[in-house]
């Protein structure tokens, strides 16, 4: 007579397998932190203690035991700590933000015009959703009858 004893091991509890790395992003960059577990199971996000939640900048995506947050168009706001909570197990990583480094492409130039001539200044810079401020001695310019920027 051969006996067969019906033995179950038990699965132990999820565990990040890849950890959360550290990340200097700059602004407007997408940011994309990604881990990965032992084991498919549901995760929560947190950004300095307050649940992450999708929103039109934030996806959260799940593909396996691959977890990913990603960020779009990062802000300032968005640096901190940013945790990957499985329950049993968690994950940290340090968002930092840099400023843009915005470079002038094409500076100004002076020009000579007669009395009662239009002067036209112009300035080209790297990035096309800065917006400068004109000033003449110090003083700041707006729009007028004169003056059109």
């Amino acid at each position: 007579m051969e006996s067969h004893p019906n033995i179950s091991i038990p699965e132990g509890d999820a565990y990040f397998t890849v950890k959360l790395q550290d990340y200097t992003a700059v602004e407007k960059d997408e940011v994309v932190l990604d881990c990965e577990l032992s084991k498919d199971v549901k995760v929560m996000w947190y950004h300095n203690e307050a649940e992450v939640k999708v929103s039109k900048t934030v996806a959260i995506k799940a593909e396996g035991k691959r977890r990913t947050l990603v960020i779009k168009k990062v802000a300032y706001k968005d640096k901190g700590q940013y945790v990957c909570d499985c329950g049993t197990d968690k994950t940290t990583a340090m968002l930092n933000i840099e400023a843009r480094h915005i470079k002038v492409v094409r500076p100004i130039y002076g020009v000579e015009v007669f009395d009662r001539e239009t002067a036209r200044f112009e300035v080209e810079l790297s990035e096309d959703d800065v917006h400068g401020q004109w000033k003449l001695n110090g003083e700041v310019l707006s729009p007028s009858a004169v003056c059109l920027i």
